[in-house]
């Protein structure tokens, strides 16, 4: 799911918005955790633990994007 904050287009208002070329997930994004790292409480003394989470962050979003990159670079090399 794209963030509704983030650029889908070129804008009518502003001709130096463009649209973007490369787009990635920025939020609800399902990612690797730690299994020994609480995901979510349950009760006061009841926490959920599990190998995967549901992430909304940049942070997550930079492998998506080097991914389509890397990709792009190996198909189109010049």
């Amino acid at each position: 799911m794209v963030m509704k904050s983030s650029s889908r287009g070129p804008s009518y208002g502003f001709a130096s918005i463009v649209k973007p070329d490369i787009m990635a997930p920025g939020s609800l994004i399902s990612g690797a955790w730690n299994p020994n790292i609480s995901v979510a409480r349950i009760r006061s003394n009841m926490s959920l633990y599990s190998d995967y989470n549901i992430l909304s962050e940049t942070s997550p979003v930079t492998a998506h994007v080097a991914g389509v990159t890397a990709l792009l670079k190996a198909a189109h090399p010049n």
